[in-house]
């Protein structure tokens, strides 16, 4: 069988070669289901690291939105390289995350359920304390939409699984019914014109500009 590759909304992954490797440029949020070829090696290049495979199951986020980036291994074995000579061998079940907000920082590592981190693969969003802007931020690019007021969500955390075939407003919902914020318009999303209108508190909803 050949190599998978499942990728999330507003994510680029285009394959190119390179003399035996293959190599994809990743930017975004991206599933690699990798089989083994030692003749032709499987890279992974991001903007802040790069990551050699031979056979395995793992996945990358580059987005950045806590201001890290991650490779979270899932089968298998893959080699982080960050440059300056930092390069790392994860096992199961461990990740590595890059805080780009410090550069130079180093990589940290941990253990982790890639199954929660690739949820999106299901058909679900997969949040487990997570921090309201972060949320706002998947959602928001999932949807297409634009979100007011993050600062107001700050210090807030929601947990729980919903799928991603809802309306917006079902999600927004299902939110704000563990959270302080509240949604206008019913949930709904505003004409840009009324973004002036919007009260402190608001999980205000607006489309992107095009």
């Amino acid at each position: 069988t050949g190599t998978l590759l499942y990728i999330t909304a507003a994510t680029l992954a285009p394959l190119v070669f390179s003399g035996n490797a293959r190599k994809v440029i990743l930017t975004g949020e991206a599933y690699f289901e990798v089989t083994k070829n030692s003749g032709q090696p499987f890279i992974v290049q991001t903007e802040n690291f790069n990551v050699k495979v031979l056979g395995t199951s793992f996945c990358i986020n580059t987005f950045g939105d806590n201001g890290k980036v991650y490779t979270a291994l899932e089968s298998g074995v893959v080699e982080m390289d960050c440059g300056r000579e930092n390069t790392l061998i994860l096992a199961p079940g461990q990740v590595a995350e890059l805080d780009v907000r410090r550069p130079g920082a180093c990589v940290r590592m941990s253990e982790v359920s890639v199954e929660q981190l690739v949820a999106w693969k299901k058909g679900l969003f997969c949040f487990r304390q997570t921090s309201l802007p972060d949320i706002l931020k998947q959602v928001a690019r999932y949807y297409d939409v634009h979100f007011m007021n993050l600062e107001d969500a700050e210090g807030e955390a929601y947990t729980g699984d919903i799928s991603r075939n809802v309306s917006l407003e079902v999600l927004l919902g299902a939110i704000s019914a563990q959270t302080t914020c509240t949604r206008p318009a019913g949930g709904k999303m505003l004409p840009q014109q009324s973004a002036g209108q919007i009260q402190k508190g608001w999980l205000a909803c607006l489309p992107m500009e095009t």
